[in-house]
Parts: C-alpha cells; structure tokens; sequence
C-alpha cells in the first residue's frame, strides 16, 4: 500500500511538471500575441503630422527658393485629410525682405492609405 502511493505521489510530480511546462509555454505564446496587439494598436487610428517644406522653382531661368509647412492626420486606418501653406521667398536678399501676398499659397489634400 505504501508503495503504490509512492508510485501514485510520484506519477503527480511528474503530472505537475508536465502541466507546469505547459503552462510556461502558454504564457509565453499569450506575451507574444499581446505584444503583437499592442504593436498593431499603436500602428493603426488617428495619427496626426506635420511637415516642414523646402521648395525650389524658377522664374525667369533663375532659382526660386521657398517654404512650406504642412499638417495633416491619418483618420482611422486610410483616410488622409491634410492643409498646408507655402511662400516663395525669391531668389536674392532683397526678395526675403519683401512680403507679398501673390507669393502664398494654400493647399488642402484629400488621401488614402493603402
């Protein structure tokens, strides 16, 4: 009797180490898929940006330099809506002190992201 309930204690432990891998390996399987979801989480909604515009045109042959600046965001996964304003600077010192309005433009932008 003694010894079939050391043979019965003995199959337990070995039970008891087997559910214990186990379960380190669920836990292990269970960390990775919620990584997983916190990474799509933070990859997928509303995202928001802005961007910082260098531009370069010509006018009469000679090198037109500008700015721009941009702001936009992602809305859920896809649509993108964006706004932004540019302005010609010129092409020497002289233009860069000289505000115009007929060098400002505004845009606006409609997306999707695929």
């Amino acid at each position: 009797m003694i010894s079939e309930l050391k043979d019965d204690l003995i199959l337990i432990k070995e039970d008891l180490a087997s559910l214990e891998l186990v379960s380190k390996e669920k836990d292990a399987v269970i960390d990775c898929l919620s990584a997983e979801m916190t990474r799509l989480k933070d990859e997928s909604g509303t995202k928001f940006y802005l961007m910082v515009d260098a531009i370069m045109g010509f006018d009469e042959k000679l090198p037109d330099y500008g700015i721009g600046l941009t702001l936009g965001t992602r809305v859920g996964n896809s649509l993108m809506l964006e706004a932004g304003a540019d302005y010609m600077l010129g092409s020497s010192k002289a233009d860069l002190l000289d505000f115009s309005m007929e060098d400002l433009t505004f845009r606006a932008g409609l997306g999707w992201m695929f």
